[in-house]
């Protein structure tokens, strides 16, 4: 029988393919995981984990990660899965049951899963911590809502990732919001300080910047009408940067900017590098989120530790992970009240002294050292039940 492994897991099953193509890490709960694993690693605390991988994920997770052991899940079984996004990779690594065996063969029984996917995390046989970053599966997933409920109600500990995800989990499981830990996504600001790599067509230009992917709930479409409100009244161009896009979506932006008569002038990327996106932030007259929905909503916070001005709706979480202390509009699909708000920033924009103190306040708040307490603490006392 396989001794019993004192090592914490962390399961990186769900690095998407697309990830693995590139080798570079560029989804926001594996940018999240890997933060946390990169303070982990600065404490010297790494011993102490055991990463749980895909077999094809190898090269990227052992570069990136180097100080941790691998456990591999590997055969036959996820050399095809990992081609596969969603339902249909959960399916297979459940209906062949590899991650099980491969964990009861290394003597992992206690495994934390940063990305907590229902129909996964229930079929596994170990005792988990898992972090809850938004209830957004119940729709754009399919889950349904009693595999959200085995979920929580089966772990040893929870963290969501701010104060209104905790509240949607009391009010939509009825769970006792005491055994829920909030513990903040962590922003690694020297991450933010580092090397930048301009890009040749923004080169001189002023722009405008929206940092998020291209999906409906991102909400790039207001973002494009409130441009096209105001472009005559600015100098500065619009630049959509996404990590990710829904193609039907991404489309549509680009029919509306044609439709607009602003192609010219607005900018969408895709997929940039951190040094790319560090310039973006660094060299921007200011950051907007229009988003309708987020968790967390990590971008308005980069930018404001860039020093620069933020627009932010004030829906979901943002109006409580950003402090309140930014520029706010209500309703995020009121492109008008957007355009308005865009030229009032403009012409009035923040004093150094006051940018210095929201970034001040976010550099304590989302240090990666908190947050890793937090989360080490959580372990501690779930593992301990």
């Amino acid at each position: 029988m396989q001794s019993k492994n004192n090592k914490i897991g962390v399961d990186l099953m769900l690095i998407s393919p697309e990830e693995i193509a590139a080798n570079r890490i560029t989804g926001s709960i594996a940018v999240f995981t890997g933060e946390i694993l990169d303070e982990i690693a600065k404490e010297n605390r790494s011993g102490e984990f055991v990463l749980i991988i895909n077999s094809a994920a190898r090269s990227l997770v052992s570069s990136r990660f180097p100080d941790f052991e691998l456990c591999e899940i590997g055969g036959w079984v996820t050399r095809v899965s990992h081609r596969l996004t969603g339902k249909l990779m959960e399916h297979t690594l459940i209906k062949y049951d590899v991650y099980n065996r491969t964990l009861k063969r290394k003597g992992i029984t206690r495994v934390w899963f940063p990305y907590m996917v229902p129909r996964y995390v229930n079929h596994t046989r170990v005792d988990y911590v898992g972090t809850c970053h938004d209830l957004i599966g119940l729709i754009d997933h399919g889950y349904e809502a009693e595999e959200y409920a085995r979920t929580f109600a089966n772990a040893k500990g929870m963290a969501t990732i701010s104060n209104y995800v905790k509240q949607q989990v009391i009010s939509q499981f009825g769970i006792d919001g005491g055994c829920i830990d909030m513990i903040p996504n962590p922003i690694a600001m020297e991450d933010m300080c580092g090397g930048t790599k301009p890009i040749p067509e923004l080169v001189n230009r002023k722009y405008l910047l929206d940092v998020n992917g291209y999906a409906p709930r991102k909400n790039t479409l207001t973002m494009i009408e409130a441009f096209g409100r105001i472009k005559d009244d600015t100098d500065c161009d619009l630049v959509l940067c996404g990590g990710y896009k829904a193609d039907d979506y991404y489309d549509s932006c680009a029919a509306l900017a044609e439709r607009l008569q602003i192609t010219d002038r607005v900018h969408m990327l895709l997929r940039v590098s951190e040094e790319e996106k560090n310039w973006l932030f660094r060299n921007c007259e200011m950051c907007i989120t229009p988003s309708e929905n987020e968790g967390f909503g990590r971008t308005p916070i980069e930018a404001a530790v860039c020093l620069k001005p933020v627009i932010s709706t004030k829906a979901t979480s943002l109006e409580e992970v950003t402090c309140g202390l930014l520029h706010y509009y209500d309703n995020p699909r009121d492109d008008k009240a957007l355009a308005e708000l865009i030229l009032e920033v403009l012409a009035n924009p923040d004093s150094p002294e006051r940018l210095r103190m929201i970034r001040d306040t976010f550099v304590e708040r989302y240090a990666p050292s908190n947050v890793v307490r937090q989360y080490l603490e959580m372990f501690e006392r779930s593992f301990s039940k």
